[in-house]
This record gives C-alpha cells, sequence and structure tokens, in this order.
C-alpha cells in the first residue's frame, strides 16, 4: 500500500497511538543515543528523538514522504542530526549501531507483509547490545460479533435476501458470496462493544525481533454473553510497545475505540442464531507468503438450538489472490486451481478426495500436480500443519 501526506496526517491524528509511542521513546532515549526510526513516514519519531537528545537518527522510509520528512528536520533545525535513507531496511546498512529502533509497520493487523522479517532484520544488524527495539510485542484478539450492517455489505450483494439484486432478477449471485466469506475486510461500519456476543480472547502473541517462523497460529474460544445473531469474527491487537514492570505502555484498536488502523471483520458464510451459554472455537492461523500472508480459518459454533455450526474458510477462496502472491500459483489457471482445492478441502478434508476430484476436473489436473497443490494449500489452509496431505 502507498501512503500520501494525508494518510500520515491520520497518523498523527491518531492521539492514543501518538501519545503510546511518544510515552514510550520517551522512557528510552537519552541524550547522546543513537536512535533508527524504520518506516519514518512523515518524521515524527525522528524529530521527537532529537528533541529528547539523540545524538543522531537515521531515518529509514520507502515512501516518498520522506522528502517531507527532510524538509520538517530543517524546517526545525535539526536536519545535521537525522540522516534521511530511502530504501527498505533491509537494504540498508548503518555506519554504526543503533541505541533505540522504533517502528510501526503494522496494517489493520500486525501481521501485513514484510512487518516481522523487517524487525528482526534490524534487531540482528541494526540495534547495539542492551539497545531496545519498539514495539516489543503486538497480541491477536478475536471475538464473535453481531455486525448485520458490516455483514450485507459485503455478503448481501450475492445473497438471495430481500431486496438484493439476485433475487430481483432470479440469478443466483452466491457464488460470489463463497468468495467473499474467504476474506478479512476492515471493519464498515466500526465495531463497538455492543456488537460483541462473545468476550475478547488471545488467539496469539507475535514477539518483534525473534526470527519469524512464517506461521502464526491459535485458538479463539468462548462462550456467548448475550443470544442473538453471529455475523463472523471481529479481529484486532493489543500493542505492547514498551515491556516494563507493572503496566506496559501500549494501546489496543479493541471494538469501541477510534484508531488509524481500525479492525478486521471476518464474515461468516451466513449468519447463525445463537443463546446466551453456546459456545464458539475458531482455529485460526495465517501464513507467510512472497509478500503478504495467507489466512485459514476454522470456525465451531453452537446454534440456538443447540447443534454445531462449522465454517472453514480461508483467503485461498479469493482467487484473485492467488497469481501474484502465492509462489505455487503463478499462472491464472494454477490459481483458479489452487482455489478449488481450498474449497474442496474445506467441503472435504480428506487430501487423497480431494487430488481424486482435482484429477478429473475441468480441466484436469495430472495426479502428481494436483497432490503438489494440496500440499501447498494444505498446510496452512485449516490446521496449520501438513501431516494429513498426501
Amino acid at each position: 500500500m502507498t501512503y500520501g501526506v494525508h494518510d500520515y496526517g491520520r497518523m498523527m491524528a491518531d492521539r492514543t497511538r501518538m501519545r503510546a509511542y511518544f510515552d514510550a521513546i520517551r522512557e528510552v532515549v537519552r541524550p547522546g543515543h543513537v536512535v533508527l526510526d524504520l518506516g519514518t513516514g512523515a518524521g515524527i519519531h525522528a524529530l521527537y528523538a532529537c528533541k529528547l537528545g539523540a545524538r543522531h537518527v537515521y531515518a529509514v522510509e520507502t515512501n516518498a514522504a520522506i522528502e517531507l520528512a527532510r524538509e520538517l528536520a530543517i524546517a526545525n533545525g535539526l536536519a545535521d542530526r537525522i540522516t534521511f535513507i530511502r530504501a527498505a531496511s533491509t537494504d540498508v546498512t548503518l555506519p554504526e549501531k543503533a541505541d533505540v529502533i522504533v517502528s510501526d509497520l503494522r496494517g489493520v493487523l500486525p501481521l501485513y507483509g514484510a512487518h516481522l522479517e523487517s524487525l528482526a532484520d534490524a534487531r540482528a544488524r541494526h540495534l547495539a547490545p542492551g539497545g531496545v527495539l519498539l514495539p516489543a510485542a503486538d497480541h491477536l484478539c478475536a471475538s464473535v460479533v453481531e455486525a448485520p450492517e458490516a455483514f450485507d455489505r459485503l455478503m448481501g450483494p450475492w445473497l438471495a435476501g430481500e431486496g438484493s439484486l439476485g433475487r430481483e432478477l432470479s440469478l443466483d449471485l452466491s457464488r460470489g458470496a463463497s468468495i467473499v466469506a474467504g476474506g478479512i475486510y476492515p471493519d464498515v461500519p466500526p465495531l463497538e462493544p455492543a456488537h460483541q456476543l462473545s468476550p475478547a480472547c488471545r488467539w496469539a502473541s507475535v514477539t518483534y525481533g525473534e526470527p519469524p517462523t512464517g506461521l502464526v497460529s491459535g485458538v479463539a474460544s468462548g462462550a456467548f454473553a448475550r443470544g442473538g445473531t453471529a455475523h463472523g469474527l471481529a479481529l484486532w491487537f493489543d500493542a505492547e510497545i514498551l515491556a516494563r514492570d507493572g503496566e506496559p505502555i501500549g494501546y489496543s484498536n479493541a471494538p469501541g475505540t477510534e484508531l488509524v488502523y481500525g479492525r478486521a471483520f471476518a464474515p461468516f458464510p451466513e449468519p447463525v442464531r445463537v443463546a446466551a451459554g453456546g459456545v464458539f472455537k475458531a482455529h485460526l492461523f495465517a501464513r507467510r507468503t512472497e509478500d503478504d500472508y495467507l489466512w485459514g480459518w476454522t470456525t465451531e459454533v453452537t446454534d440456538a438450538s443447540g447443534a454445531t455450526r462449522t465454517f472453514r474458510q480461508s483467503s485461498a477462496w479469493q482467487v484473485e489472490a492467488w497469481p501474484h502472491r502465492q509462489g505455487t500459483a503463478r499462472s491464472a489457471a494454477r490459481a483458479e486451481a489452487a482455489a478449488v482445492a481450498a474449497r474442496l478441502l474445506a467441503a472435504d478434508p480428506d487430501p487423497a478426495r480431494v487430488v481424486e476430484a482435482l484429477a478429473v476436473a475441468d480441466p484436469p489436473l495430472e495426479r502428481d500436480d494436483a497432490r503438489a497443490l494440496v500440499r501447498a494449500v494444505g498446510p496452512w489452509l485449516f490446521r496449520g500443519s501438513g501431516d494429513s496431505t498426501p
């Protein structure tokens, strides 16, 4: 994603986020320190570190906004203490180690592009012994939400509901709904605490600076605090900018907060009526690909009748994501086959039967190709491991 100056202005206007970062920077930057501002944007963190007495700041950014940051440094008489570098941090070698590295490379969720790899590389190559990396960690959270407006905005055009185009024209558009159900989207309209049917649940944590494994996974579960209609999962993160004794410095973009990140909403394939005391369990994971993440999640929901509804969902269902994001699917035909494999695995988790189905599909795949594709799709699709793939 390419940010404009107005986007950086929105980030600066997020006072909850800015206060947390300023508090953390003030805790750790001392006169004479060297600071690396990774993803400096308009340079606010770099300027603030100088105001706190940093001897020198290295401000690294790929976006053209770094030119604005350079002008702001000149305007504030700090240009001689900041070196601006327009490049990816992984391509940069600094002349000295940094006492403090500060960064915010997140998207709506922390699993965003090369975020984890960039911070691990920065810590390994640029952080001085005893130095501090900001942020320290992020904790991924989820809850089941009743969000009819958000659901209808995404799924409504494809379902044969009252007032839908499909019903008006007597057309079956449901294939579009099955693709949309494989996505994780910004919450529009914003999710509030009143939308939550279940309490918040942390399902995974990311500790920055540690070598990433390529897979983040976990389980969110709980009981419904009230009855209602479950439309999907709300996803957000609790940020821990600086770990310290007592209360860490951080913030959260949980439902009800007004942070620049917003939250994420993952709609169920269809709404489910639930009762107070019913339970849910969601297995979620995200696997790193060439330039982003592919997500898989399986949710079990006890409906109001006491029956268990199971939804298996994956971003592999979104065919358009495959040709440019997944190394095993570089052509449009391969993309379609990968999406078909994902849908078949969702309906029937037996990989051997999926291989046979792909072998007789139109167009058919050679069985060796089908097995390779199932091995590629299966490990991250629902379970996070490839134990059952052929």
